[in-house]
């Protein structure tokens, strides 16, 4: 009988070529699994970049809203490469999302109006990666929404997120005073009323300067009748109207708007509420009227002064910041003259004075006014409009 062994050779070939096969076919489904891992932990990597992009921009946008003052100074876009202080820093950005997929990563933010284009469509409620980018990179319409796109790509994969936010206004934290000042005079010499401490308000307000009338007799130098109800009281010690907080808010905010102005614009703007003037001794002579009883507004000068005379009107509240660092009881920061009305208040820092003279009540306490102005707050997303759109 012939020999069998070479069929054991055979067999234990046979055997060894069928458990080959099944190790390179489990190894080929290990290494897609692999693969697949690889892949969904990269399109991870994008999502998460292009949020915390996104993250980036929305407190950006806190500190340096987009409004129409920055026309010519858009937001603009962003990557890893931009040098503009506004734009996520690619290497802060970079602290936020380390591991093997931060390498050659790349990254791109959009900030869009949320109003209508030149063709009539609208993305005030919903964004159309057709529509949207059209839009201007600032908040053009001035109510204080925008979109961001934010867009990242890793190893190819790129995920692209839209969100629309908002600018939040809190009230301005000041006190309602028909006059804070260093000091107060009044040049007519009739006891006619001047200055009404209340208005329409229920209770009158209060009219406070810091200096001491006792030792100083120019301190609150008026006539009888001319402030009513008389609520005049020296030594004010309550320092500056406003947080230095708030003034800033105030200052970005007049910049956003582009009612910033580096010196005495030829005629204040007739209906903006934040109207902020750096330096210069700015006189208003007409029969103008400024902002209205139910729109009043805030003017803020911060070094000079400010005299509005002739039968001007004005509906909100005078703030001189007294950056020149007035002192005197002669030094008018603020002043009125002729037949000009003020219908809100008069708050100026520091020692600077206040003159009060007309032929009829130059002054009368508003306190909407003072309710009415509102600073800069935060940015936060609107609900729902979070999402992730197809690339």
């Amino acid at each position: 009988m012939a020999g069998e062994e070479g069929w054991v050779l055979a067999t234990a070939m046979m055997l060894l070529a069928v458990m080959l096969s099944l190790g390179l076919a489990t190894f080929a489904w290990v290494d897609g699994q692999q693969r697949q891992s690889l892949t969904e932990r990269q399109k991870d990597s994008a999502f998460n970049l292009a949020e915390a992009a996104m993250n980036m921009t929305v407190y950006s946008l806190s500190a340096n809203w987009p409004g129409p003052g920055f026309a010519t100074n858009p937001w603009p876009t962003c990557t890893q490469s931009s040098t503009d202080a506004r734009c996520p820093g690619a290497s802060t950005l970079a602290g936020v999302f380390p591991g093997p997929d931060a390498t050659n990563a790349t990254w791109q933010v959009n900030v869009y109006d949320d109003g209508i284009n030149g063709q009539g469509q609208s993305s005030a409620s919903w964004y159309s990666d057709t529509i949207t980018p059209t839009q201007p990179s600032l908040d053009v319409n001035s109510n204080r929404k925008v979109w961001i796109r934010s867009q990242a790509t890793v190893n190819g994969n790129t995920r692209v997120l839209v969100e629309q936010v908002q600018l939040l206004q809190l009230q301005a934290d000041l006190p309602h005073d028909v006059v804070i000042a260093g000091s107060l005079h009044t040049t007519t010499n009739g006891n006619k009323v001047l200055i009404d401490t209340q208005g329409s308000a229920l209770q009158p307000a209060g009219l406070e300067v810091r200096c001491n009338k006792t030792t100083d007799p120019t301190c609150l130098q008026y006539r009888s009748g001319q402030i009513s109800p008389d609520t005049s009281a020296d030594q004010y010690t309550g320092g500056s109207a406003m947080s230095a907080a708030t003034i800033t808010s105030l200052k970005e905010e007049a910049q956003a708007n582009g009612t910033f102005y580096a010196t005495c614009p030829a005629n204040l703007p007739s209906s903006f509420s934040i109207v902020w003037i750096d330096s210069g001794n700015c006189s208003y002579i007409s029969n103008s009227i400024y902002n209205s009883s139910s729109s009043p507004g805030l003017t803020i000068i911060n070094n000079g002064t400010i005299s509005l005379g002739g039968t001007v009107t004005y509906y909100g509240v005078i703030y001189a910041l007294n950056a020149q660092n007035a002192t005197s009881t002669t030094d008018f920061v603020v002043q009125t003259t002729g037949n000009a009305q003020i219908f809100g208040g008069i708050l100026v820092d520091g020692g600077g004075s206040v003159e009060i003279g007309s032929s009829h009540v130059n002054l009368t306490f508003d306190d909407n006014a003072f309710s009415s102005i509102k600073a800069f707050g935060n940015v936060i997303p609107i609900q729902n409009t979070f999402r992730q759109i197809p690339h």
